[in-house]
């Protein structure tokens, strides 16, 4: 049985999410498909998912008219990869236990960038944010590893690709070449200079080192935070920075579901799954830990640890991950008080 089937056996909901793609969107680049219906994910013609509020389900812009809300942001995390239904997320269950409307702004593959020009394009669609509320971390995390350059995010080789192929647009055989040459090279060229004999060329594989540039990412946090306090301080809004927790990085015993998920993930040939492995190393999260605090600190924004305070609520009969990022439905729960009794 492939891995992949043996998955879906524990966690059945997954089938459904692995079957969410992107649409292309502006500013952001691309966003959750839109209009996506499921058993137990479901998103809203604008790719939100869908929130709890009042014993039913809304749209985002359902809420515009509503004297105030809040924002919980971030990657497939807040989206809630992983709940067994719309009213598991955490924006939801924050929602259905809090006093005030927490919308769902999670984003699969935001890296941080991503979500502070989500949260700017709308921006003026509400009356009034109470608060924002951030849990993220890990994306821009996996996009260091083996990145030399700034500004790295998820599907970037497509869009590079479609720019690419737009230079030479009215030429259609340099258009044949440079397609075939993608076909068996990884490395991006001239597409205006290909030659044929560069078909011939043989496929050299970059080594890599599984190193994070954790230079890069500090200077991406400078920015960005020193972003969303600048927003905060103009709108008049509480703003709340939440490191999203990670196995490995909880200091707690593996549930058994858990120890056989990562057996067959670990064992997969995805390699979204396998980097989230490297990123499970403790010396990775101390590093990284360490940014966040002295830039939240800098930034005078309130900086909580998802990981620190997940070890003193759950024991080892608590299963949490679906997989090393995504959370379980009692995983965002125990997320979800933890926020409540922060904010």
């Amino acid at each position: 049985m492939k891995s992949s089937q043996q998955r879906y056996l524990l966690v059945p909901q997954m089938k459904n999410y692995d079957q969410i793609t992107s649409d292309y969107e502006p500013y952001t680049l691309f966003f959750n498909r839109k209009s996506f219906n499921s058993n137990n994910v479901n998103t809203d013609k604008h790719g939100f998912r869908l929130n709890y509020f009042n014993k039913s389900f809304k749209s985002v812009y359902e809420f515009c008219e509503f004297d105030e809300i809040s924002i919980i942001i971030g990657g497939s995390t807040v989206f809630g990869f992983g709940s067994t239904d719309d009213g598991k997320s955490i924006p939801s269950i924050m929602t259905k236990y809090g006093k005030e409307i927490f919308l769902n702004f999670g984003a699969t593959a935001f890296n941080s960038r991503q979500e502070l020009f989500l949260f700017i394009n709308n921006l003026g669609k509400f009356k009034k944010i109470k608060q924002v509320i951030i849990i993220s971390g890990i994306n821009d995390l996996y996009l260091g590893i083996n990145n030399k350059k700034e500004n790295n995010f998820f599907f970037k080789n497509t869009f590079q690709l479609s720019n690419d192929l737009y230079k030479i647009r009215n030429n259609y055989y340099q258009r044949f070449l440079y397609l075939l040459y993608k076909t068996f090279h990884n490395k991006f060229v001239d597409p205006q200079k290909i030659e044929f004999k560069d078909l011939f060329i043989k496929k050299k594989i970059d080594k890599l080192d599984n190193l994070i540039n954790f230079e890069i990412i500090e200077k991406n946090y400078d920015n960005i935070f020193s972003v969303w306090t600048s927003l905060s301080n103009h709108f008049k809004f509480k703003l709340n920075f939440f490191l999203q927790p990670m196995a490995g990085w909880v200091d707690k015993e593996m549930h058994e579901n858990e120890t056989k998920l990562f057996k067959f993930l670990d064992n997969s040939d995805n390699e979204s799954h396998l980097k989230l492995k490297i990123l499970s190393d403790k010396r990775n999260y101390e590093i990284f830990l360490k940014i966040l605090k002295k830039i939240s600190n800098k930034c005078k924004i309130s900086f909580t640890d998802l990981n620190l305070d997940l070890r003193t609520i759950v024991s080892k009969n608590d299963w949490l991950f679906v997989d090393r990022v995504h959370l379980t439905d009692i995983g965002c729960e125990s997320v979800s008080k933890i926020i409540l009794n922060k904010i």
